[in-house]
């Protein structure tokens, strides 16, 4: 039986699709240059990758469905990439091809009115909680994105696609539920439009409900394999003025997973609590400042989990914070003391 060749990356149809993916994006966002290249063969993980043939850096939506269309009819394999940070080595190329590095697609538009925001791949968690908090819910009350516990570098869009973005979100939801409406490009190029902006994907309303069958949640966390999200607006949510960040571990080391999950059932119940997150004792140690992270392992939280509660003023965080305690002592777990991250 012949064996069908699905890629075809010989070298002059990698050349002649360089030439051509240079007259949509410009020849300077567009190389084969070695020294470049090996720089998208691996990211922050272990995870191996090899040098892809190809890097393109489109700036519209219309740039990356052009490239999908000319990487389709040359059979070249497509990997697309915001900023590079994941887990497992989401954006490395396995068989070369091409990458699609969308880190020019930068667009912000603040909606205060519906309380949205409409983002592009390329931008940073930092640049959205800047860009909102110049923008009021209602007075002295700022506006600001549910954001991940992570770096500010990473990508908004493609975590939240990727179902990452704010973990839980207790008053608001897991980040597919504040999905409003996302641009997507299929693999042979076809653009599309779902959620919102399959009704006008110039207004959103603060809602995924659209006429007819709601077809985003097929493309949420999909990562890549249905082609490349280009443009998408998430609901925003109003910045209280005072919150309060607590670390907790289980008094019981034995079962402290079973203990830590009752806990944050019992607590996700009451809705005290801004965001609930489970953290890694690698995570956690990383992020500290004092001396060596293996070091630092065996003296931190094996199950952490990372609660953040919020309010108008001091009373009302004091309260919060009594339940919270409260709950945490019925359930084993204790508070531990952040100096330890310091």
């Amino acid at each position: 039986m012949m064996e069908l060749k699905m890629w075809n990356l010989e070298r002059e149809n990698i050349k002649e699709a360089l030439k051509e993916i240079r007259d949509v994006v410009g020849e300077r966002f567009a190389t084969d240059e070695k020294a470049i290249l090996i720089n998208y063969s691996r990211d922050f993980t272990i995870t191996p990758g090899t040098i892809p043939h190809i890097v393109a850096l489109p700036s519209s939506t219309d740039d990356v469905s052009e490239i999908l269309k000319i990487a389709r009819r040359r059979k070249i394999p497509v990997v697309p990439f915001s900023t590079g940070f994941n887990h497992g080595g989401l954006t490395l190329p396995r068989r070369g091809g091409i990458v699609l590095d969308l880190k020019r697609m930068r667009k912000i538009e603040i909606n205060p009115e519906t309380m949205t925001a409409t983002i592009g791949p390329g931008v940073r968690n930092v640049d959205l909680y800047l860009a909102c908090s110049e923008f009021y819910a209602t007075e002295g009350i700022k506006l600001r994105p549910c954001l991940p516990l992570t770096m500010g570098s990473i990508s908004t869009l493609a975590n939240y696609i990727a179902r990452g973005g704010p973990g839980i979100t207790v008053r608001y939801g897991f980040s597919s539920d504040l999905i409003c409406g996302i641009t997507w490009v299929l693999p042979d190029g076809e653009v599309i439009y779902l959620g919102t902006h399959s009704e006008d994907k110039n207004f959103s309303l603060p809602t995924n409900i659209c006429e007819g069958p709601d077809l985003m949640g097929a493309f949420v966390a999909a990562d890549g394999a249905f082609g490349v999200c280009t443009e998408m607006t998430i609901r925003l949510v109003a910045e209280f003025p005072f919150e309060k960040l607590f670390l907790f571990d289980s008094m019981d080391r034995e079962n402290s997973l079973e203990r830590a999950l009752s806990f944050v059932k019992r607590i996700a119940r009451l809705d005290i609590t801004e965001f609930i997150y489970k953290s890694h004792t690698d995570q956690l140690a990383n992020m500290s400042p004092m001396g060596n992270p293996l070091d630092l392992v065996e003296l931190l939280p094996e199950h952490p989990i990372v609660v953040i509660i919020s309010g108008n003023d001091e009373e009302e965080i004091k309260v919060r914070e009594g339940i919270l305690l409260k709950v945490a002592e019925e359930e084993g777990m204790y508070a531990v003391d952040l100096e330890l991250l310091n």
